[in-house]
C-alpha cells in the first residue's frame, strides 16, 4: 500500500520499503511481503517512498507491474497486476 511506504535508512537510490502488504491483496497473491524494499518499478528506479507511489499512480489499471524488490534473499522481480481494488506495490 503506498500509504505505508517510506523512504529506507539507505542511501536516496535505496528505494522504499513497504510496511504492509494487503492480505489477498494482487501484492501479496504476487508474494510481496512487508519490508521488502522496492528498487525499481517498471525499469524506473524509485529513489524515494514519494516517487515510488507517484510510479505507482502514473500506471495504467489494466496492465502487469514490473518490480524489482530487495529482501532477505537478495534482489528479485515480481509482476503483479494492477487491478487491485485495495492498492498496491
Amino acid at each position: 500500500d503506498a500509504r505505508t511506504l517510506h523512504a529506507c535508512n539507505h542511501p536516496p537510490d535505496a528505494g522504499a520499503r513497504s510496511d504492509n502488504v494487503y492480505p489477498n491483496s494482487t501484492a501479496a497473491n504476487a508474494g510481496r511481503q512487508a519490508g521488502q524494499v522496492i528498487l525499481e518499478i517498471n525499469r524506473h528506479a524509485v529513489h524515494s517512498a514519494q516517487e515510488a507511489i507517484t510510479l505507482g499512480a502514473s500506471l495504467p489499471k489494466d496492465r502487469n507491474v514490473l518490480l524489482l524488490i530487495r529482501d532477505g534473499n537478495g534482489n528479485h522481480f515480481v509482476v503483479i497486476g494492477t487491478d487491485d481494488s485495495q492498492g498496491s506495490p
